[in-house]
């Protein structure tokens, strides 16, 4: 519709450049700078309305339905004069590659300025001075994200500017002081920065193709043009008019950082930015990877890949131009389509999501409250402790890694469950027929181990679960101890408190319908949300000084660092059930999809709270950082509470899984008169073994190594990529096998957290008992 065309056209224009017009006032003049305004928005309008013509003329004299910005360029020539026909493949390609160094150099720009207004903020709050380099790293985790996915957003430029022109326009400076010309080397400056700013030309096209009516583009352009040249003008003006020859760079530096207000207006220009990443890195993605699309036979996760290595490119430039000042910012934008891979299977007419059982299927919500409640337990928690163990920089980095790690593995599983549900006709997989699908399927030497690896992944699952959720008996334990032997001054047994937990587990332990767990979870999930957020209030501001911290631990703490980082993120056993339970299990993976957004918000929150947190309390860390937090302080007990009421909610659904299993291997042998009795009684012996295993071993610290080592790194590393091997043997390797050599890595990474990790808790725990 053009009204939403025109939204797009404003949110292309209206970005963060017009933050740096009045220091372009300031360095030319207020009166040049109008004029230059006002000439190269004429240009700008005339240059786009030009193009869409010449666009709308070449579809309609070579008969094809829509043409993007290179494309145009490239028709253009070869419909001209005979001489210069040759050249229009070389002009199409000049046009992608101009436009791909604009968008990269335009999120380089992006990162280095949201990096600088947190870092003003934090540093005003934690009186704690950090080398912008650190804040670029610190963002590392959400640029990752928000690569994979562009974003929109209307109404936030909109509500920011209006902030700022309160502060512009308030108190209001007489304009006679102001230099009407300064001098004419700086006109150029301003001239390269309005152009910069304004100029939206990349999303004309993209806009053109998918318009109802593609003839109104022109005046939509006229319109959004004479807006944004005003718009730019007077708040560049009202700028240097307020701030005159103190203004910096983009004025949001010129704003109180005392003032709440300004504070808010610094964040929320931040998220603004940050969230348009995805948008501007998406332009030159989109060119490049159709280039290099053809080379690959199967290329959804080369494309995951080729946008990771963009992204560390962008990363790497940021380091190195973090001290420079920003003169420029670019803030067009394209809208593109979403292209995802698929395997290429000869059963690919068969859908199995048109065969599933829908009547109690979770809405999207509700598959990633699930996902992001079974992520988020104990495990970020400990994730100071296990960066004491690995080091800042040592620890920080491969954090992001090993998260990298873990959404690949989900991701190649639950690809693998849908290519062999297609493969075998079947409308869902567990885990465990996942892996026997796999090896039936997979070369005749191995089929006679199908069932076996059946058992051995609901084996793996079952040991992996009741692991966790002993963790989570003991943890829940512990944070009730800290209080309550605060309040009553008596120095009570943990043993009590953990056989005190029976009668909520046992209770926690008889649902058996996922779609129930919902309001659960959403609880569950605010309580961590809230803990988080007062932890991380305790975290930011009791910052030390990084020399307290080491940058690299030492050699035999790395199995108890990789051990307790796989315990933390890891949730692949609640991976197949909630996708088997969702209403639209197409949208589980993909761009944006429901794993990757939990991936991305998982793995950012665990890198930033073990960072920071490490940063904090630095060697005296204990195996979760609430235990840390003063106990005679409110808000330090609120959040011990909080978390513990979160883990113990999540108690059923860590245990979903583990019952489930086991119930269908034993259904069979029950009565059918007797088979609810049977199940329930199930269910309260497996939750009292939970309960016997942390009354033996209530030490938290070693106990979560161990579960991550022996059976976290198996169950969510190396069976996946022994799946995806099996079921891409035949020709689906990819280029040169780089399936195999991939996944043979996998298994190394899983052997070397197996091994040493197990035999380092193992030490630990014994130690704990001399």
């Amino acid at each position: 519709r053009d009204f939403t065309v025109l939204m797009h056209l404003l949110k292309s224009s209206i970005g963060t450049g017009i933050l740096f017009l009045p220091n372009g006032f300031r360095r030319t003049g207020y009166t040049l700078s109008i004029t230059c305004s006002v000439i190269i928005g004429l240009l700008c309008t005339h240059t786009a309305v030009t193009l869409v013509r010449c666009a709308q003329v070449l579809c309609r004299r070579n008969r094809i339905p829509m043409l993007d910005f290179a494309k145009t360029a490239e028709v253009s020539l070869q419909s001209g004069p005979l001489r210069i026909r040759k050249y229009g493949k070389i002009f199409g390609v000049f046009t992608n590659i101009i436009v791909c160094v604009v968008h990269f150099q335009a999120v380089v720009i992006y990162t280095i300025y949201v990096a600088t207004s947190f870092q003003q903020v934090i540093e005003f709050f934690s009186s704690f001075e950090m080398d912008i380099r650190i804040y670029i790293l610190a963002m590392f985790p959400f640029i990752c994200g928000l690569g994979f996915v562009p974003n929109l957003t209307y109404l936030a430029p909109f509500s920011i500017i209006g902030f700022l022109l309160t502060y512009l326009i308030d108190d209001f400076p007489d304009p006679g002081r102001l230099q009407a010309f300064t001098h004419p080397w700086p006109v150029p400056m301003y001239c390269s920065l309005m152009l910069y700013a304004l100029h939206n030309m990349t999303i004309c096209m993209p806009l053109e193709n998918t318009m109802k009516h593609p003839l109104h583009l022109p005046r939509l352009i006229v319109f959004n043009m004479l807006l944004n040249t005003c718009l730019y003008t007077a708040f560049g003006f009202l700028g240097y008019n307020k701030y005159m020859n103190t203004t910096c760079d983009t004025v949001i530096k010129n704003l109180p950082i005392e003032d709440t207000l300004a504070q808010s207006i610094k964040i929320a220009v931040s998220l603004s930015v940050l969230f348009s990443f995805g948008l501007t890195y998406y332009v030159p993605i989109s060119i490049l990877w159709p280039i290099i699309e053809p080379k690959y036979e199967t290329y959804k996760y080369c494309k995951a890949t080729f946008r990771l290595s963009g992204i560390l490119l962008t990363s790497t430039k940021e380091q190195a131009a973090a001290d420079n000042p920003m003169q420029e910012f670019s803030s067009s934008t394209k809208i593109a389509s979403v292209v995802i891979g698929e395997y290429n299977e000869k059963d690919e007419l068969y859908n199995p999501f048109e065969h599933r059982d829908k009547r109690h299927a979770n809405s999207d919500i509700g598959a990633l409250a699930h996902l992001l409640k079974s992520s988020l337990g104990t495990g970020i928690l400990a994730m100071p402790y296990a960066i004491k163990n690995g080091g800042l920089l040592f620890g920080g980095i491969w954090t992001l890694i090993i998260g990298f790690i873990c959404a690949h593995c989900v991701h190649i599983l639950v690809r693998s469950s849908h290519v062999l549900c297609r493969r075998t006709k079947t409308p869902r997989m567990t885990y465990a027929e996942t892996a026997e699908a796999a090896f039936l399927c997979g070369p005749k030497p191995i089929r006679p181990f199908a069932n076996a690896s059946r058992i051995f992944v609901n084996a793996a699952l079952c040991a992996t679960y009741v692991g966790g959720a002993c963790v989570y008996v003991v943890f829940i334990a512990t944070s009730i101890h800290q209080v309550a032997n605060y309040y009553s001054g008596m120095d009570i047994s943990l043993r009590l408190y953990i056989l005190a937990l029976i009668p909520a587990v046992v209770l926690l332990g008889q649902v058996r319908n996922l779609k129930y767990m919902v309001p659960v979870s959403m609880i569950a999930n605010m309580c961590m949300m809230v803990g988080f957020v007062i932890t991380l209030y305790y975290i930011f501001s009791g910052l030390q000084n990084t020399v307290h911290v080491k940058l690299f631990s030492s050699v035999t703490q790395l199995p108890t660092f990789f051990a307790t980082v796989i315990f933390a993120i890891e949730g692949i056993g609640v991976v197949m059930p909630v996708e088997n339970t969702m209403r639209n299990p197409d949208h589980f993976l993909g761009c944006p999809g429901v794993l990757n957004i939990t991936m991305s918000i998982v793995v950012s929150l665990y890198a930033i709270l073990g960072v920071f947190g490490y940063m904090t309390y630095g060697e005296i860390l204990s195996g979760s950082i609430t235990l840390n937090l003063p106990i005679s302080d409110v808000l330090g007990q609120i959040v011990k509470i909080l978390i513990a009421l979160a883990v113990l909610f999540t108690y059923g659904l860590q245990y979903f899984v583990p019952l489930e299993i086991m119930w269908e291997s034993m259904k069979d042998k029950c009565s059918h008169k007797y088979q609810g009795i049977c199940e329930t009684l199930m269910r309260v012996f497996m939750v009292l073994f939970t309960v016997v295993v942390a009354l033996l071993v209530p030490n938290l610290e070693p106990f979560i190594s161990l579960v991550g080592a022996v059976f976290f790194s198996v169950l969510g590393i190396s069976i996946p990529a022994i799946v995806e091997t099996i079921s891409c043997w035949e020709g689906h390797l990819g280029a040169y096998k780089w399936r195999l050599w991939k996944n043979c890595m996998l298994l190394l990474f899983s052997m070397f957290a197996l091994i040493f990790g197990t035999w380092t808790s193992i030490v630990n725990i014994i130690d704990s008992y001399r």
